[in-house]
């Protein structure tokens, strides 16, 4: 199996340590999202410090004019050789990344896109009752708990959390994933390298896989479904800052 997760047929890789270093790699698009250390296997990166910096990732899509709907292949390329416009571009959401943020972001009207992404890359820095949502708030955060209470909100066929506490293991990480209610189970997913299932602290090592991009993948989902994907075609694409 390789050592990426699949999901939604993006392949991502990565570690996730509050305090740390969290680096999400999307390794179909060539592309990494940084929030503190990067580790050597990222691509790219967009640095958060201060000011916390979302993004989406939106997919460009050429689409026929409608008056053009039902000409001939032939008069339609003629008419692209002479230098007529037939199609628009279709701008869709794919990926969202939050940053190292509050849920303040899930109620702003400004972020939609976000919520409307195909994916959801966000942190959820703290996971239970040992850490009150009052201190997330504090400290800049988003507590799992705020990520229920608005789960009707997010239109994400996927979302993946980042950015856990090191006060948790991988154990505790994979407990409150599977204990979520129907309105997210099967669709939110934990982005795990450098935890383990003790007590101690994460490991902070981080090795590079050397993981192919071609061929069949597979994957457990949160329902312990073993999943098998095929990576997409090429796409267009364009990156906007939001949040």
């Amino acid at each position: 199996m390789n050592d990426f997760l699949v999901i939604e047929n993006y392949q991502f890789d990565g570690v996730s340590k509050a305090g740390h270093k969290t680096c999400v790699i999307l390794r179909t698009l060539n592309l990494a999202f940084d929030m503190g250390k990067c580790p050597e296997l990222a691509v790219s990166q967009v640095s958060s410090s201060v000011l916390t910096q979302g993004y989406v990732i939106y997919e460009r899509k050429p689409k026929l004019k409608p008056k053009y709907l039902g000409l001939p292949q032939k008069e339609k390329a003629k008419l692209k050789l002479s230098g007529v416009e037939i199609d628009y571009l279709v701008e869709s959401p794919e990926v969202g990344f939050t940053g190292d943020t509050t849920a303040d972001f899930i109620v702003n009207k400004d972020n939609v896109d976000v919520l409307k992404a195909k994916i959801l890359i966000m942190e959820s820095t703290y996971l239970d009752k040992t850490k009150p949502v009052e201190d997330a708030r504090e400290y800049g955060h988003t507590h799992l708990s705020e990520i229920i209470d608005y789960a009707d909100r997010f239109e994400n066929k996927a979302i993946l959390l980042i950015h856990f506490s090191r006060r948790y293991t991988l154990d505790d990480i994979e407990k409150a994933i599977s204990a979520l209610p129907p309105s997210l189970a099967g669709r939110v997913f934990a982005l795990k390298k450098g935890f383990d299932y003790s007590s101690k602290k994460p490991n902070s090592s981080l090795q590079n896989t050397g993981s192919s991009l071609s061929g069949k993948s597979e994957f457990i989902d949160s329902r312990g479904a073993v999943v098998q994907i095929i990576p997409p075609p090429e796409r267009m694409w364009m990156l906007e800052q939001k949040i």
